[in-house]
């Protein structure tokens, strides 16, 4: 399949136009990025946390952000490392996607959590993508939660 195939497919079960000018025409879709972009709006749907793992490089962020862009959604990426703690996660989300989600809640709004795995604040992310709940507080349901991981690997 040619990448404005894939693209008529996805306008098609996605909505929105079947070739938007405003994509990166450097970006390839192909069938794998085709059924992972389905597959992650179908979980992103049901309410069901989206966790994509892969090598560094080997496009998860890319794959992000061609999908929000595609869908012409709103998209907050927030790069974790081992440096950031819970406080500036929660002062993350108050400054950028909830104030988003609250200012429009029939529009959805995406946050990435890239390279979850990096830092020492996994039950935070675990309550607010697996709970919808931050500090006790339900989060907006039009926030939609994706985040990458590198794989972990075992030192000889």
């Amino acid at each position: 399949i040619k990448t404005v195939g894939a693209l008529g497919v996805l306008s098609s079960w996605l909505g929105g136009p079947p070739f938007p000018d405003h994509l990166d025409p450097g970006y390839v879709v192909t069938i794998d990025t085709l059924m992972k972009i389905l597959a992650i709006q179908l979980r992103l749907r049901y309410g069901i946390p989206v966790l994509i793992m892969g090598e560094t490089g080997c496009g998860k962020t890319a794959l992000i952000r061609f999908m929000c862009s595609f869908l012409q959604v709103q998209l907050f990426v927030l790069n974790v490392h081992g440096g950031i703690t819970s406080e500036d996660i929660i002062a993350w989300m108050h400054d950028g996607p909830m104030t988003a989600a609250l200012a429009d809640p029939r529009t959805d709004v995406y946050v990435f959590f890239d390279e979850i795995n990096t830092c020492s604040c996994l039950s935070l992310f675990k309550n607010i993508m697996c709970e919808g709940v931050m500090l006790g507080r339900l989060l907006p349901p039009n926030i939609k939660f994706i985040a990458a991981a590198n794989p972990y690997k075992f030192k000889d």
